[in-house]
């Protein structure tokens, strides 16, 4: 792979709107991108303390698989930031292989047990639902 390639600003023609519209879509998604996964790791690093037992390790590994893809798509949104005036397609191109083996890793976890998350998800809900309306009828909430 070379790196003789163009900024993409000279593919925008330097056009300051579009250069800084660009910068500025791709920093804020890459900033979220770089959040939730600090955030799904925070949450699933506390399950473990909770009061009901830990999560089962599919869960954790989805998680971590989740969290692990959304953080490869955030670099890719930084790259993007950086090769607007310094090209880098190496990198784009090896944080690209990286986030398809994390995606397809998750998208064959997630199918795998689709059936498990519809029924934590139906027990949950109701168990939400019910300690919410205790919540009210005591005026908790």
């Amino acid at each position: 792979m070379g790196t003789d390639t163009m900024p993409r600003a000279q593919c925008l023609l330097h056009d300051p709107a579009l250069v800084w519209a660009t910068v500025a879509g791709d920093s804020v998604t890459a900033a979220a991108y770089t959040v939730i996964p600090a955030l799904v790791w925070w949450i699933v690093s506390r399950s473990k303390s909770a009061r009901w037992r830990p999560l089962p390790d599919e869960f954790t590994t989805d998680a971590v698989l989740l969290a692990g893809f959304i953080l490869f798509c955030g670099i890719g949104h930084w790259l993007e930031v950086v090769n607007m005036w310094s090209p880098v397609p190496n990198a784009i191109a090896i944080n690209g292989l990286i986030r398809a083996v994390v995606s397809v890793a998750f998208a064959i976890g997630l199918w795998w047990r689709r059936r498990l998350y519809v029924i934590l998800l139906d027990v949950v809900g109701r168990a939400v639902r019910d300690r919410l309306r205790e919540m009210l009828r005591e005026g908790v909430v």
